[in-house]
Order: C-alpha cells, then structure tokens, then sequence
C-alpha cells in the first residue's frame, strides 16, 4: 500500500506549516487564509518534484530530496528566531547559504545511494509521519469549522419597536482601541489631556473620568458593550458570534436605521459585523495585501530574510497608516448622507503599531513596538486625539440633525507583555487594574447631561440611550469597579 504513494510525503510535508499554524490559532484566524498558502507551498513543491523526476529519473529518491527542501525552507525561520535568542551570533548572510549548501549536500548523498531499499523504507516512514502531522491538524479544524457552521442565530430580540425613523437623531459610536483615559495618560505618561476633555465638555459632552471597562481584550469588550451584557465565560467562538449578530445593530435595524460599520482587519480574521453598508480600507483599497496568518507564515520560511519585500502586508506602516486615516475621512463623510444611521467605527489607533508621531509623521518602522520609549505610545496617543477633535467638529457642524455621539476606548494602554518580550522589567509598566480604565464621552443633544455619571461602564452606554431617547426600559446593569485601581 505505502510502495503506491511512496512519493506523496513532501505533498503533505508542503500542506502542514498552514494547517498547524492555522489549527494552533483556529480561534483568532479564519479557513480561508490556509487556501492560498496550501495552494502556493503544494504547488511549488509539486514543480520542484516534477524537476527533480525529470533530471533523477527515480521518483523515490526525488520525493525525498523534494521532501529535505521543504521541511528545511519551512523551518528556517524558526531555526534562525531560535538562534538568536541564545547567545549565537547568526546573521542571514551567513544561515541561509549555509542551509542550500546542506542541502545541496543531502540532495548528494540521496543521489548516490545505491540501497534502494533503505531509500524506500525512508520514504515508507516519512510518509507515515506526514499523514499523521496531517491528520492531526485536521481532526482539530474539521469539528471547529463545522461547529462554527451550525451555530445558531443568537436571538437578538430587544422588543417591538417604533420603525418611525422621520425624526430619529443618527448616532456615532466611535472605539478608539487602547486609547488611555484622563487618569492613566497623566499618571503613567506625564501628559496632561485634560484640555481635550474640556473641548468636548465645551461642545456639549458629558466626560465620564471615572469610567472602566470590565475587559482588557477588544472583542470581549466590544461584544459587552454592543449587546448591553456582560459575558458569561462565553467561548471565544460564541463571542464573535455575537459581535455579529449584536443586539445594539439589531435595535437600531428594526427603528428604521441603516446600520453602518467602517472596520479594519479585525473583520477580515475574526468576525464580520451584519451591517447594510460597510467600509474597510484593507478590502475597498483593492490592495493585495498580506494578511497576518500569511505574514507569520512567510516568517518562518527561508523567505524571512526577504520579508521587507513584502510591504503591502496588513501591518505595514502604510497600510495601518492607511486604514486609520481612511476611517476618520469616511466618518467626517457621513454627516452628508441620508438619515436616520447608526455608525460603529473601530478605530486601531492608539493600538500598535506606532505608525503616526504626535502631528502626524511617519515613524521608523523598528519602533513600531516600542513600548519601552513611552513617547511613541504617547505620540500617537496625541494624534489620535487632534484627528478625533477634528472628527467631532465635522459630525456637529455637517449634521443636519444633533447626532448622539460615543467615543470611547476598548480599553487602556496594554504595555506589560511586549515589554517582558523585551526583557524589561513589567513594574516599569502599567498595574492590570489601571488597564481597565478607559475614555467615555457622550454627546447626547436634548437631553439632561444629569443622567450620566462618572463610573459608568461601556455596557450601560446604550442602556441609557435605548432608555432616553426611544423610551425602552431595560434597566442598568451593575458598572464594572476594580477595586485594585488606585
């Protein structure tokens, strides 16, 4: 039986690096970024075996050195990462042309075998060992992706309601993703922001300096917020589902309001907003981008010394540059369109990586992590806030209507992992409490600031206006207190 497919070992060889990493990243990642990578490793392996069959004329002995080539191009970037953790010093230059010249070396031996035997039991064995690689991965995927395809519409029914929309404000529900509150940015940052705080109270908003999130991770917030609940131990599979499917577009959807979602590569991986218009620059730029399961993928390939050429990735400083300016444009764009909407936007900024200074320059690339400089967290931090003052001036003035508005953060700055990557100390980070602290601010026109308070968490936010502006009386839910913050 092995003697018939002798030769199909580095076809699975080529297929395993995108299964593993996919299956060890099935909760984050989506199916369909395996295709193109399965397609491009087995059809390169397939042209490389057919080249060496032609030239060898033994399809043993050219399934196995195809085989040799493949295990060693994808796993030179993980010998190379794991070298340079130690105390070796390795450069490209010198592991790249050492790894053909081993090779070469093995393509050798395997040609001058004269045991054919021993050459077939070899090939008997890795087979063997393929399939299992295989098969493992794929008993993990199957069941998720089929469990993910019968999940059950959540019921998002929040009651009947009024689809009158011909006096409906719009509403603007704007995340900026690990933006800092008032407190943190002072205490941990050594800048004062409370000018901006004044600028939005002067303009009608309500500050809610007291103000946490129960969550630290974007999707578990974002969920809890945008279905008015906290989480019970959901998976991380029913979370997204509900992100989806959430309450809030429900409501807005059954009111008589066009839901609009403008998002960024976070759809592209972990969940897809129902929303009637949606705009993301990594899909309406038309860019062929390389998405992150494609970037990890390359590094670990002997492609990793070549990675810069691949600058249309998803986390290239152009692209993120891109994106965020993208989103605030489309935002000052909608005032201008037809009313009633509700708009979510999910703005990756201050969030690495570090791409803007503080007016809007570029940043080196190499610092685009760099947590240990708090200044580039912090430039960005400010640059975020003169693009929302912007942002806020356009929605008031180009608004036929006062629309009601929320900008808040997910969360706070999350500093303490890839400083401990870095081999800093995490006591010159920021305490996991204070990490919970987030910016809330509400403008909600013709209606008594009286109604909100300074603790109010992201949960209660649509509480509140599902309450005083459409009259339905679902009650407030506990906010979140963190009794660790000082």
């Amino acid at each position: 039986m092995l003697k018939k497919v002798c030769f199909i070992h580095p076809f699975l060889f080529s297929i395993f690096p995108a299964l593993f990493l996919y299956s060890h990243n099935i909760k984050e990642a989506s199916i369909n970024q395996i295709f193109l990578p399965i397609i491009f490793s087995f059809t390169f392996t397939f042209f490389l075996f057919i080249i060496l069959y032609l030239g060898i004329k033994d399809i043993t002995k050219a399934s196995l050195i195809t085989s040799v080539f493949v295990v060693m191009f994808f796993t030179y970037g993980h010998l190379f990462d794991l070298l340079k953790t130690g105390d070796i010093f390795i450069q490209h230059r010198y592991l790249l042309p050492s790894t053909l010249l081993l090779w070469g070396y093995i393509t050798y031996f395997i040609i001058i075998v004269k045991k054919h035997i021993f050459l077939e039991n070899l090939s008997n064995i890795l087979v063997l060992i393929s399939l299992s690689l295989v098969a493992v991965n794929i008993f993990t995927i199957v069941p998720y992706e089929f469990k993910k395809s019968m999940f059950v519409t959540l019921d998002t029914d929040t009651g009947k309601v009024d689809n009158s929309s011909t006096t409906l404000p719009d509403v603007y529900y704007v995340i900026l993703d690990e933006y800092a509150s008032l407190n943190t940015i002072k205490n941990y940052y050594m800048y004062d922001n409370s000018q901006f705080a004044e600028y939005l109270v002067d303009n009608g908003f309500y500050v809610a300096e007291e103000s946490r999130s129960k969550y630290t991770q974007t999707y578990k917030s974002i969920d809890s917020s945008l279905n008015m609940k906290y989480l019970d131990n959901e998976g991380d599979l029913i979370t997204y589902q509900e992100i989806s499917n959430n309450k809030v577009f429900e409501y807005f959807k059954k009111k008589g309001y066009k839901n609009i979602y403008i998002g960024n590569w976070y759809d592209l991986t972990r969940y897809k907003i129902n929303a009637d218009y949606q705009y993301n620059y990594y899909i309406d730029s038309n860019s062929n981008y390389l998405d992150e399961f494609s970037v990890i993928l390359i590094n670990s390939t002997i492609l990793k010394p070549f990675n810069y050429l691949f600058n249309n990735s998803y986390d290239s400083s152009n692209m993120r540059r891109n994106a965020i300016t993208f989103a605030f444009n489309k935002l000052k764009y909608l005032p201008e369109t037809n009313s009633p909407k509700f708009v979510f936007a999910h703005i990756l900024c201050p969030h690495t990586p570090f791409v803007f200074d503080q007016n809007g320059g570029e940043v080196n690339e190499i610092n685009s992590n760099n947590w240990v400089d708090k200044q580039y967290y912090l430039n960005q931090y400010i640059y975020t806030t003169k693009q929302v003052e912007i942002l806020v001036n356009e929605l008031l003035t180009k608004s036929v209507k006062p629309p009601i508005i929320i900008i808040q953060s997910d969360h706070g700055p999350r500093p303490n992992d890839s400083l401990q990557e870095q081999g800093v100390d995490i006591t010159k980070g920021i305490p996991e409490g204070e990490m919970h602290r987030i910016f809330n601010a509400y403008y909600c026109p013709g209606i008594d600031k009286k109604i909100f308070y300074s603790t109010i968490s992201p949960v209660n936010s649509f509480r509140l206006i599902l309450k005083y502006y459409f009259g339905e009386d679902i009650g407030l839910l506990e906010d979140y207190h963190n009794e660790g913050i000082k």
